[in-house]
């Protein structure tokens, strides 16, 4: 925005903050005009939440006037507590599973969603040459998203001295807003992401559709899949900016042991679709998320706030699980 336009935009919340007296405000972003919103809500009384989501913050400035700060994993909430002192409150994430879930599957397809650098594009490029020449009937889709597909193919293939745009055993699907049908046919979702992965929604969503996941044991990513998923231990130089390193061909071909196995072992990959949707049930319904929620709001805005629980006893058991005590606390 110009400054005129940041000016505008402040003149309407400040009028909101007025005439509205909101009982909360609840807000995310780092950048210095941010601060505004807190400073602002702070100033006025109403108290301040935050959600936080990935492991950018080095500094503190962000968080002076919350209240409440909230996140979608343990993981990041350990990460900010070690690295600036700050309680942060996980309460999972929030999905509607009626625009996510698949109605009928037919498993088939190995899925990999996003296919940019930090995302373990490179990693998945190696992978499925090593599967184009191993086995070649798998195949593995890529959604594209804000990365492309072609890239990580021709940086890897260029590297390899056989340079090439696609690949025989890879359907490239664009970028939708219904992954229902993609679910519905993905047989194992594969997640190597490089960088610092707060949750991973992409795991919430397979857990949801029974779909076992491999994904690299790094920050929220093990909390998503729980005992339905299979962890990657990669080295330490492939996660560090601007994750470009390429992987060679005897490290990925455990990976593709993984993989293979996945098909060829029935019985396994039945018990890992059985484990997948209790995570599921457990970890990522909608209904326990927001029971979640709502008792972190309760305990921060006090009974005066007109909160209504989900009905239902079976509402408030399922929201017990097993995140971190809600004890909101300021920055």
């Amino acid at each position: 925005m110009t400054n005129r336009e940041e000016g505008a935009w402040f003149g309407l919340y400040e009028q909101a903050l007025e005439l509205e007296r909101p009982d909360v405000v609840f807000y995310y972003g780092g950048q210095p005009f941010d601060f505004l919103i807190a400073s602002e809500a702070a100033r006025r009384g109403v108290p301040v939440v935050f959600y936080l989501a990935n492991g950018n913050y080095t500094k503190k400035r962000w968080c002076q006037d919350v209240d409440l700060i909230l996140t979608d994993s343990q993981a990041t909430a350990s990460l900010y507590k070690q690295r600036l002192g700050v309680d942060v409150v996980p309460v999972g994430a929030f999905i509607d599973p009626n625009r996510v879930v698949a109605a009928q599957r037919e498993p088939e397809r190995l899925l990999f969603i996003n296919p940019k650098p930090e995302k373990g594009a490179l990693w998945v490029a190696r992978l499925a040459l090593w599967l184009e020449q191993h086995r070649p009937d798998i195949v593995l889709e890529v959604v594209e998203s804000r990365g492309q597909w072609s890239d990580a193919v021709r940086t890897m293939t260029h590297a390899l001295g056989q340079p090439r745009d696609t690949l025989r055993n890879v359907v490239v699907t664009a970028n939708t807003s219904d992954m229902r049908p993609i679910y519905a046919r993905a047989r194992v979702v594969l997640a190597p992401s490089l960088w610092w992965e707060s949750a991973g929604r992409v795991l919430a969503e397979a857990m949801l559709n029974g779909i076992p996941a491999i994904c690299t044991n790094r920050g929220g990513m093990p909390e998503m899949v729980g005992d339905a998923g299979i962890l990657l231990n990669l080295p330490e130089k492939y996660h560090q900016t601007p994750y470009n390193a390429l992987p060679a061909e005897d490290e990925v071909t455990p990976l593709g042991h993984c993989v293979v196995a996945l098909w060829n072992d029935t019985q396994r990959y039945e018990d890992l679709v059985q484990k997948a949707f209790r995570v599921g049930k457990q970890r990522h319904s909608l209904q326990a998320n927001t029971v979640r929620l709502l008792r972190v709001l309760d305990a921060l805005l006090g009974p005066a706030w007109p909160s209504t629980m989900p009905s239902g006893e079976s509402a408030v058991d399922e929201g017990r699980g097993s995140l971190a005590p809600v004890t909101p606390g300021r920055c």
